[in-house]
């Protein structure tokens, strides 16, 4: 009885102490707070350490947005770096273009060249073969505007077009040139204080090395930089191809083969025969339109037009005696041939009782034209000439207003 009377009262002991020891987790605690210190060690180890943690969250938060920052910021560096050191870069090009007159086309070339401020720098013709090379150069900036207009100049059978950037080379050059030019001040101090005269010799030696090879880096800096300020364009030219067969189609006849329609080829060199009465009866028979020029005395002179306005449109007249003796028809067929294997757009083509004539468009590169040719035959005592009338329009506008006027002007 007495040991379960104890074994009862240690039961209800342990039941007490264990009530006891949960109530210590039912108590709210205030969190403690400390005083701020100047002396960190005040502070217990376990706050300082959870300051630490936080502390370094922000310090590591901080240090990615700096070194994200670096990043961008040596970007923007190298960006404008590259930006402002300009870049040094050579362009070159060969065009092979084939024309149907060697001298239109380098008219054109030079029309080119002067509207983008270059200049030729070489260039060999050959009258003989049609051929011609003609090296140009014009500002690094134009190059490709440049290239544009020389390639509606004909008919490009090939070209190339290079680029290098010499940027690093001139850069490396002008590096090598510093370090070079101190080098040879420092010797040339050196030569000034130096007594020995063998020193002298070598040191002197070493400054004439020195300065030879500044030369020609100097040189070459010159080269790359002239290289990369104008573009070099070489141009060949050459005239079309003949078609199979074309041999038959060349005319027989020595006048017709060379008409230009930009310039006068009919010629009298006796300039008698403009005193004569054939010159005279079909010069008073020209009837001047109100705004055209009369230019006679001077076309006797061998200037290009005999009537012109200021639109630019000229007229011409030429005599060739008529041999082998033909009739209107028959020259007019002969040019209308010429002209078609001239790849002329005829227009119209007209047969008068006194005059035909063609109204024809020629584009030839970057040029667009009119021309018009009237032929019609003139009898005099024991001859008979051929009269040519020709009439050259620099643009449409300038045909479509005059040709009716130049139709009855004849």
């Amino acid at each position: 009885m007495i040991i379960f009377v104890k074994n009862y009262l240690l039961l209800i002991l342990v039941i007490v102490l264990y009530f006891i020891s949960c109530s210590g987790y039912l108590v709210k605690k205030e969190p403690k707070s400390y005083p701020e210190a100047e002396d960190v060690s005040q502070i217990p180890a376990i706050v300082k350490r959870s300051k630490s943690v936080e502390s370094m969250r922000d310090s590591s938060q901080d240090n990615l947005d700096v070194e994200q920052k670096s990043v961008i910021q040596q970007q923007e560096a190298i960006y404008n770096q590259e930006n402002t050191t300009k870049r040094q870069i050579i362009y070159e090009s060969q065009l092979n273009i084939q024309v149907r007159r060697i001298e239109h086309a380098i008219d054109n070339i030079k029309s080119i060249i002067d509207s983008y401020k270059g200049y030729i720098e070489s260039s060999q013709i050959h009258q003989e073969r049609n051929e011609a090379r003609i090296k140009i150069r014009v500002p690094v900036d134009k190059f490709f505007n440049a290239l544009d207009d020389l390639f509606k100049i004909g008919y490009i059978s090939s070209y190339q077009i290079r680029a290098e950037d010499v940027t690093k080379k001139l850069q490396d050059v002008e590096s090598r040139l510093n370090t070079l030019k101190k080098l040879r001040d420092r010797l040339y101090e050196l030569f000034k204080n130096v007594k020995d005269v063998k020193q002298k010799a070598k040191i002197l030696k070493e400054i004439n090395r020195l300065t030879a090879e500044i030369e020609e880096l100097e040189a070459k800096q010159k080269f790359l930089k002239d290289k990369a300020t104008y573009s070099t364009i070489e141009v060949y030219l050459s005239t079309k191809e003949r078609e199979e067969n074309s041999i038959v189609k060349i005319s027989p006849f020595d006048w017709i083969r060379k008409i230009d329609p930009l310039k006068r080829t009919i010629f009298n060199t006796d300039l008698s025969f403009y005193e004569s009465f054939v010159a005279k009866e079909i010069f008073d028979s020209i009837k001047i339109p109100s705004d055209f020029f009369n230019n006679k005395e001077k076309f006797i002179k061998n200037d290009d037009y005999i009537i012109y306005n200021s639109s630019g449109v000229g007229i011409r007249v030429g005599f060739i005696e008529n041999e082998p003796v033909g009739s209107k028809d028959f020259w007019l067929l002969a040019l209308k041939e010429e002209f078609l294997k001239r790849k002329y757009n005829i227009l119209m083509e007209k047969k008068g009782s006194k005059l035909n004539y063609l109204h024809t468009e020629i584009i030839d590169g970057v040029n667009q034209y009119y021309y018009t040719i009237g032929i019609w035959t003139k009898h005099s005592r024991d001859k008979s000439y051929v009269v040519i009338n020709e009439i050259y329009y620099p643009e449409k506008e300038y045909f479509e207003k005059y040709k009716k006027t130049i139709e009855e002007l004849f």
